[in-house]
């Protein structure tokens, strides 16, 4: 996911302030205090994020999906996208002022997926990307007492956490999506039950298993009851309505991936450069067999790959 990256890189550019020149530039100065003051609410409300990211005042951390918490974090992402639209861009020297213009961008996606995507009334897919115990077993960062302890504190929190996504997603689903979340709540569930377990059998502290078995199965009882919620209610009345549509497509584009041209022109480019590939292909097959046209010579080539991968 290319936003993701983004996200990584913005990141990773105001992540190395201590190590940097100070800024000199009081608009510089700001900025930064702005970004610093950003990201660490960025992560407080994507714990799972900085674990990723190696930040450990995030492990045992489980994101709050409520209503009331997502329409908070809407806001204060609103707040910091009016902060910086204020900001005299002309004061920031030449660096920052590219990173404040990924800032505005990574911002303003995030609002986009909240807001016009919709995608914690819309998607459950969404939700299983927050909850992730496996990062906790194949890095060792942590004396693994530790980590399982860090399990232990997600996995009480499942079963809120997917109550929370029960009320927040709406009637009717598209079937596509509540067809992947379904695989993926049983994936959860059964590397719970089967490989988790697999990872932790040498741990030999007695009580901290015991309580990772009570937490893990009621972790792994909470993935169970997603799916029979799904199955039950939200499939039935499933629709195929899944595309985001024009607008949304055009803005996604743009915030995620900065391209600033509509679906028609991207097209149009596309077609343009297939009709290149086409018709260089066409003269590759001619001097190759100028004898077969383009079909057959297509075809002889699917025909070939199929024996080489047999």
């Amino acid at each position: 996911m290319k936003k993701y990256i983004l996200l990584l890189l913005v990141f990773a550019a105001f992540s190395c302030t201590e190590t940097e020149k100070k800024s000199n530039t009081d608009g510089d100065r700001a900025f930064d205090k702005v970004t610093e003051d950003y990201i660490k609410e960025y992560l407080d409300w994507r714990p799972q994020t900085g674990v990723m990211l190696g930040l450990h005042e995030y492990d045992g951390k489980l994101a709050d999906y409520s209503k009331a918490s997502i329409d908070a974090e809407l806001a204060r992402l609103k707040k910091y996208d009016k902060n910086l639209s204020e900001m005299d861009s002309a004061s920031l020297s030449y660096k920052k002022y590219y990173d404040w213009k990924m800032l505005r961008s990574s911002i303003k996606n995030e609002i986009f997926i909240i807001e016009d995507l919709n995608i914690y009334t819309k998607n459950p897919i969404f939700y299983f990307w927050a909850i992730d115990v496996n990062i906790y077993i194949k890095r060792n960062f942590a004396p693994i007492e530790q980590q399982i302890k860090s399990i232990i504190a997600i996995e009480n929190m499942v079963p809120q956490f997917f109550e929370n996504a029960k009320m927040n997603l709406q009637d009717t689903l598209a079937i596509p999506h509540i067809q992947l979340a379904i695989d993926m709540a049983r994936g959860s569930a059964s590397f719970m039950e089967t490989d988790l377990l697999v990872a932790l059998k040498e741990v030999k502290n007695e009580t901290l298993m015991k309580e990772f078995a009570t937490a893990n199965q009621k972790a792994i009882d909470a993935f169970n009851s997603f799916v029979v919620f799904l199955v039950k209610e939200k499939l039935p009345q499933g629709n195929n309505d899944y595309a985001i549509g024009k607008e949304n497509y055009q803005k996604m584009l743009l915030y995620g991936e900065a391209i600033n041209m509509t679906p028609d022109e991207i097209l149009s480019i596309g077609m343009n450069e297939l009709k290149k590939e086409q018709a260089s292909f066409n003269a590759a097959a001619k001097i190759i067999n100028p004898n077969k046209n383009q079909l057959m010579f297509i075809m002889n080539c699917k025909v070939s790959t199929q024996r080489r991968k047999v």
